[in-house]
């Protein structure tokens, strides 16, 4: 998770190189520690978290090429709110919407093929 700050009550950040820690917990919430985030610039925080190899990310924002390396190295990267605690959404990620299906990194025509 891309936090605002190094508390474990921190919400995400809207900013994603800027965001000042990265969150990494279990599903359930119940192991949770938090590393400082190089922000220096968006690829050098695209390789800490591929770094530490998480399955899933989720983001207040994404930038495209972010997503892309992501995804590519099958991250499931997920949008949340930034109004809420981040430890808050890791419980609940499958409800949260994947950042391909707001439009981030994705090609026409995979906005077609999400739209009803």
């Amino acid at each position: 998770m891309m936090l605002l700050g190094p508390w474990k009550c921190a919400p995400l950040s809207p900013f994603f190189a800027l965001a000042r820690c990265i969150g990494v917990t279990d599903f359930r919430g119940k192991r949770y520690h938090i590393f400082e985030s190089s922000k220096t610039g968006a690829a050098d925080v695209t390789l800490q978290i591929l770094d530490y190899g998480p399955r899933v990310l989720i983001a207040g924002f994404v930038p495209e090429t972010a997503y892309e390396q992501l995804t590519a190295a099958g991250i499931d990267v997920r949008v949340g709110q930034c109004s809420v605690p981040a430890a808050t959404l890791a419980p609940r990620f499958r409800q949260l919407p994947r950042a391909a299906l707001l439009g981030y990194g994705a090609t026409p025509s995979d906005q077609r093929s999400h739209r009803h």
